[in-house]
């Protein structure tokens, strides 16, 4: 299967990078050598001969190359619109393609969501043809990875394939392509945030059919069910999120009292003053008072750990991410999840002013929306009364 198109949260780690198509980094996680292992083991166990074990791996391997065609797919058409793909990673249930960002205009969502789908229909086309040149009948249907011989055969099972996969990701519910074109589609009347809700409880309504089947045919479907009701779930919450984030501006949330420290402190200097503060990440400055870097718990942690605390800071700092006061609180949370920056030091006229954390923007979210479960309470209570 394959596993649409989602805004990147941090790089997946375990992972090989085996090739740059059309510019966008494709890599393979270390557990598909799983599924690799176990199409060997399988048929070592059941007798298969060595021609079907490699007649197997072949159609594992051009199944991938599908997958990566569609989400280049995405990939392509995002970058239509000014959407950069940072990598595509394969995995045993599919690929997944980590953008910066998703559209958000519903038309442009429309084009992405189908230009994955519309590249296995394209390819269903050209083995449909090849296969009616060569005499083979369609009619078979589709077959198990393995039962297909390497030749004429393959082209009939493959033209299954990106049929299978066309239909599969244009099902109406997230959190696959077909998720999103109803998500669209429904934006175009109700809001993206009414459309994202409707979208994602047909998906998890999908993921219980799933699991409820898998639980009598076959364990893979379970595990299908529990990845389409995550995604479900929380693209949902993502959506919820930035609703509750938008139009206001990083000033409005931000930790103001902000301790900076100096490159020439070190790990042990400011593993003190966390103990006796509640500040976990840092601004870093020079003997200038110039911000050139931050420092946070993870890497003040590891340092200390394998280098001891005398380590100083300017060897263990990383890059300083900033922001200014006056940008959009729900295009910055955006963008730290793209760039994996857990802070974002708010900086004004080369000053540091204040310090934003994806666990400060938390603890807001959940106060946020306290409020308002608590302000929708006393709404029905007075329609009540």
């Amino acid at each position: 299967m394959s596993e649409p198109q989602q805004p990147s949260r941090g790089r997946i780690g375990w992972a090989w990078t085996v090739g740059h198509p059309f510019g966008v980094r494709v890599r393979v996680h270390a557990t598909f050598l799983l599924l690799v292992a176990w199409i060997v083991a399988s048929a070592a166990l059941g007798g298969e001969s060595i021609a079907a074990t490699i007649a197997a791996l072949v159609m594992v391997a051009t199944l991938f190359t599908i997958v990566v065609l569609h989400e280049l797919g995405h990939a392509l058409a995002a970058r239509r619109y000014g959407i950069v793909t940072r990598d595509i990673t394969l995995l045993p249930i599919g690929g997944v393609a980590s953008m910066e960002r998703l559209p958000e205009d519903p038309r442009q969502e429309l084009v992405v969501a189908f230009a994955g789908p519309a590249v296995n229909v394209v390819l269903a086309l050209v083995f449909g043809a090849l296969a009616l040149a060569l005499g083979l009948p369609l009619s078979a249907g589709p077959l198990a990875p393995g039962a297909a011989p390497l030749g004429q055969g393959m082209v009939v099972q493959l033209f299954w394939v990106n049929v299978s996969l066309a239909v599969f990701n244009l099902l109406p519910a997230f959190p696959m392509d077909g998720g999103r074109v109803l998500r669209a589609l429904l934006s175009l009347r109700l809001g993206r945030a009414r459309a994202t809700e409707i979208a994602a409880r047909l998906g998890q309504a999908m993921a219980m059919a799933l699991g409820f089947v898998g639980l009598f045919a076959s364990p893979v479907l379970v595990f299908v069910a529990l990845f389409v009701w995550a995604g479900a779930q929380g693209e949902n919450e993502a959506v919820h999120v930035r609703e509750l984030l938008r139009g206001l501006r990083v000033r409005d949330v931000m930790v103001e009292s902000v301790a900076s420290v100096r490159t020439d402190a070190t790990a042990g200097e400011i593993a003190g003053a966390i103990v006796h503060g509640l500040q976990d990440h840092f601004p870093v400055v020079d003997g200038q008072g110039a911000l050139v870097g931050t420092l946070g718990i993870v890497e003040l942690v590891t340092a200390i750990a394998t280098r001891g605390p005398e380590v100083p800071v300017a060897e263990i700092m990383k890059p300083a991410r900033t922001a200014t006061p006056a940008d959009a609180l729900d295009e910055t949370l955006q963008r730290m999840q793209s760039e994996d920056a857990r802070a974002i030091v708010v900086v004004d006229r080369g000053s540091v002013r204040g310090l934003l954390t994806l666990e400060h923007l938390g603890e807001f979210v959940a106060l946020e929306e306290a409020m308002r479960q608590r302000l929708q309470q006393r709404r029905a209570l007075a329609r009540a009364a």
